[in-house]
C-alpha cells in the first residue's frame, strides 16, 4: 500500500501468478515464490488469513459488496480505537490516495498531491521507512503510520501527531484505508469514502486474527529466519532491511531484488521499506536466497 510508484516496475518482474496460499505465490508455469513483501504489511496474515477469506465470502453472499451504510463501519472504528489508545474518531477511505487527499485538505497543501510520492513524504511519518534512526519523512508530517509489531521492532515514533494511519492486514483488495484522529473536531471535517460493508467486515476479521497472530509470530520464529538471512539483512523485530551496498544504492537493491526473485523469494519492491519474515517458511527456502548471493 505504501510503496512508491517506481516499485511497480520491480513487481512487474514477477511472472503471472495463478494462486496464492499462505505466504507462497504459485505461477502459471508451475513456479513458486515465498512472499517477504506481504503488500507492505497488508498481507501479513498470509494470502487470506485464517478465516478472512470465509468472512469475506459470507459478506459477499449477504450482498454486502455495494457501498451501503452499515453497522460494521462503527464496529471497526471501535476495534481500532481499542487497539490504539488516544484517538477519538476514525474515518475510512477506498484508497491511500483518498486518505492523502483528506490529510492534505485538513493539515497540508492540497497542491502537494500533484506528486503522489512527495505527498506521502510530506504527510506520513513512517518509522519503518529507511530503517531505524533515519529521519521520519518530512518535518511536521501530521500523520503517523502505525505498523503491527512496531514496539518489537524498536520503531521510534514522534508523539502528539494529530492523525494516524494504521495498517489493517486484510490485503489490498479487502482492507479499508483508515485514518485515526486525536480530535473528533478534526475528524468531523473529513469526508470519508463510501465503502461496501464487505471491507469493514474484512477489517474486523483481520484485527481479530492479528491479535491471535501476535501470540505465535514471535522472536523465536524471527531468530530462526535471521540465522539464514543475517548476511544480507539487518533484522528489527520481524522487519528486514538490506545490508551493505543494497542499503545505499537503488541499483544494488534492484540487483538483490532480482537475485532473490531468481531464487524463489519476493522481497519488498521498495528499498526504503522493509521486507517481512513470513509467518511460516522452510529453512531451505531462505537458504536458497543466500546461496550464491553475497552481501553487497
Amino acid at each position: 500500500m505504501l510503496e512508491s510508484d517506481d516499485s511497480a516496475e520491480l513487481l512487474r518482474l514477477l511472472p503471472p501468478i495463478r494462486r496464492a496460499r499462505g505466504y507462497r505465490l504459485y505461477t502459471e508455469m508451475g513456479g513458486r515464490f515465498l512472499d517477504l513483501w506481504q503488500e507492505d504489511g497488508l498481507g501479513m496474515l498470509g494470502a487470506k488469513g485464517t478465516g478472512l477469506g470465509g468472512a469475506a465470502k459470507a459478506a459477499i453472499d449477504r450482498g454486502l459488496s455495494k457501498p451501503l451504510p452499515s453497522i460494521h463501519e462503527r464496529r471497526l472504528e471501535k476495534m481500532l480505537r481499542a487497539r490504539y489508545a488516544g484517538y477519538e474518531a476514525a474515518r475510512f477511505f477506498d484508497s491511500l490516495d483518498a486518505a492523502l487527499a483528506a490529510l492534505a485538505a485538513l493539515y497540508g497543501d492540497p497542491r502537494a498531491l500533484v506528486e503522489r510520492d512527495a505527498a506521502k513524504a510530506a504527510l506520513l511519518a513512517d518509522p519503518a521507512r529507511g530503517g531505524i534512526g533515519v529521519a521520519l519523512a518530512a518535518q511536521g508530517a501530521p500523520c503517523l503510520v502505525l505498523r503491527p509489531f512496531a514496539a518489537e521492532a524498536g520503531f521510534a515514533a514522534p508523539g502528539g501527531l494529530p492523525a494516524a494511519l494504521p495498517i489493517i492486514p486484510a490485503t489490498t483488495a479487502l482492507s479499508p484505508v483508515a485514518l485515526l484522529f486525536r480530535s473528533a473536531a478534526d475528524a468531523s471535517r473529513v469526508q470519508p469514502s463510501p465503502l461496501p460493508p464487505l471491507r469493514f467486515v474484512a477489517g474486523q476479521r483481520a484485527l481479530v486474527e492479528l491479535s491471535g497472530y501476535e501470540k505465535t509470530y514471535t522472536e523465536r520464529l524471527w531468530r530462526r529466519a535471521e540465522r539464514r538471512l543475517s548476511a544480507l539483512f539487518e533484522r528489527k523485530g520481524p522487519y528486514l532491511y538490506p545490508r551493505g551496498e543494497a542499503k545505499e544504492s537503488a541499483k544494488a537493491y534492484r540487483e538483490l531484488f532480482c537475485a532473490a526473485l531468481a531464487r524463489g523469494i519476493l522481497l519488498s519492491p521498495e528499498k526504503e521499506l522493509p521486507s517481512l519474515i513470513p509467518g511460516e517458511f522452510d529453512d531451505g527456502e531462505l537458504a536458497a536466497l543466500t546461496k550464491g548471493v553475497g552481501a553487497t
